[in-house]
């Protein structure tokens, strides 16, 4: 009879094991069968929110750590090294009556074989197709703007319908159309080094490449994401860049002026929030006017605010960004510490879909110039940071090395800050120096039946933070969502309600109704202690 238990025991282990392992796999990753439809957009759990920029690196070191997916360059020109009509040779292929060679394939192939979702940034224009760009004079043209968006937007649909999932050679799931395309280092149209730069000019060219692309894109796969690529540079007070020797325009300005050139396209931002220094590892929630890892979250707010009927501009995709180790600006410690608090940032703030870092080993041009963003070094060496982005977000081992925000989920942690002279802060993410926690509360970081967003918002005249209801913050500055809350108690009796409370102009949280005998402004919801 015993042995008969101990048989029916160790079934039922073996079966819970195989549904649990099956299921971690599943939390990382999409299922080939997703990643085969190409009418879907395959949904990646906030597990696996983390990707890499893989610099060829041995694969296991991605399938074994809870990795989401990878990025991959596109290179037109060698897809299309000439403009040549059909009929295609053995090893080319025939799309639209021109001729495309696969580059990527064997990559791409393997990755979706693991179930990776890649992304794909579309760039370097081929040289028949960048000849009329005279103007572009930079030492590398491999960034000079196309001619024709028309000849762009059929390279894209080759590659959206190529790696569609069902023809055998992998999938694309997000599409990047070109990169940093604020900055004339990546994107010319024919500005720098004594050319003046038309700000409306250089916006209407990669509005017309964008949308050109993006419609290409949608006719294949029909709700992929089709990205639009930012550098730091937000606030338009960056705008002065524009007359320098690598002239910049600020994502703000860029933005305000391409979003009418895009119809009703569901367009979504790729951003690259590095420190405000590449060089150095620190970034802060003061970095405005840059939108860093440290502020992200009001890069997320401004875009609710701004386009609020638009609900793809809300979602971000962070597609390149790194931490510095080398000095004499920085070292492995700092990039270990501050790649902690990036992940703590980005996971308390809903919308961010995606965390690619850049890169996994050290290119020797940056290390030249002291920039080593990589996890390895040039020699193959794996650094500190390495074992914090590999086992962050590992549920799936017996001893999980859950941390820097990961531990929390599905929760975000709604904090109430005291400071001795500055008041009160209520916000998801770390708060400000000299701030220290009063309460906790446990909000979701994505949407669950019968809960709403609520916001942290802070007032334009003196920057007091407050949270509020509004997606537009009130018409004050918006500072990105918070998490999602109850909206009543019949889902969870457990949940307590929160409100919002203000004593002259300091506002905190609070589950009293009579708000510690203050000023009640009202219920944001109902929260888990």
């Amino acid at each position: 009879m015993k042995k008969t238990f101990d048989l029916l025991l160790w079934i039922i282990y073996w079966k819970i094991f195989i549904v649990y392992a099956l299921s971690d796999q599943k939390f990382y990753r999409p299922s080939i069968d997703e990643l085969n439809d190409p009418s879907i957009y395959p949904q990646r759990s906030v597990y696996g929110i983390k990707a890499i920029q893989p610099d060829d690196w041995k694969i296991e070191d991605f399938t074994g750590n809870g990795v989401g997916g990878v990025v991959i360059n596109l290179v037109w020109a060698a897809y299309q090294p000439e403009e040549k009509r059909a009929p295609c040779s053995s090893n080319e292929v025939d799309y639209d009556g021109y001729c495309f060679i696969p580059a990527d394939e064997a990559a791409i192939k393997l990755y979706t074989s693991q179930q990776f979702m890649v992304t794909g940034i579309l760039l370097v224009p081929p040289f028949w197709a960048r000849k009329s760009n005279t103007n572009c004079r930079q030492a590398n043209q491999n960034f000079c703007a196309p001619d024709n968006p028309i000849a762009f937007g059929r390279f894209a649909g080759f590659i959206a319908w190529y790696f569609n999932g069902q023809n055998n050679h992998g999938r694309i799931t997000e599409f990047v159309i070109m990169n940093e395309v604020n900055a004339a280092e990546w994107y010319n149209v024919g500005c720098r080094d004594g050319v003046a730069c038309e700000i409306d000019k250089w916006v209407t060219n990669y509005a017309q490449v964008y949308t050109s692309a993006y419609d290409a894109i949608r006719h294949e796969q029909v709700q992929a994401p089709v990205l639009i690529s930012f550098e730091h540079h937000f606030d338009s007070s960056l705008d002065k860049y524009i007359n320098n020797s690598s002239p910049i325009i600020s994502a703000h300005t860029f933005l305000r002026k391409l979003v009418p050139q895009l119809d009703n396209r569901q367009w979504a931002l790729a951003y690259h929030p590095y420190p405000p220094n590449l060089l150095r590892a620190e970034f802060s929630r003061n970095d405005w006017p840059k939108i860093t890892f440290g502020n992200i979250n009001r890069l997320v707010g401004w875009l609710m605010q701004n386009y609020p009927n638009n609900p793809s501009a809300h979602k971000i995709y962070l597609t390149e960004n790194g931490i510095n180790s080398l000095s004499p600006n920085s070292d492995q410690n700092k990039q270990y510490d501050q790649l902690c608090v990036a992940f703590e940032i980005i996971l308390s703030t809903p919308n961010i879909d995606l965390f690619i870092y850049h890169r996994m080993k050290d290119h020797p041009v940056e290390t030249k110039d002291g920039l080593g963003l990589g996890l390895v070094d040039t020699s193959g060496q794996y650094k500190r940071a390495w074992s914090l982005w590999a086992l962050t977000n590992r549920f799936d081992i017996t001893t999980n090395k859950l941390s820097c925000g990961f531990e929390n989920l599905p929760y975000v942690i709604l904090k109430r800050g005291k400071h001795p002279i500055s008041g009160h802060f209520s916000t998801t993410r770390p708060l400000p120096s000299g701030y220290k926690i009063e309460r906790t509360w446990k909000l979701f970081r994505e949407y669950q039946p019968n809960t709403k967003l609520i916001f942290e918002c802070a007032r334009t005249n003196d920057k007091r933070n407050f949270p509020s209801v509004q997606q537009n913050c009130e018409n004050q500055d918006a500072w990105g969502p918070l998490g999602y809350i109850y909206i009543d108690q019949t889902t969870n009796p457990n949940a307590i309600p929160i409100y919002r409370c203000r004593s002259g102009s300091n506002y905190f949280i609070s589950p009293d109704s009579k708000c510690e005998n203050t000023i009640n402004e009202g219920l944001l919801g109902y929260a888990l202690t």
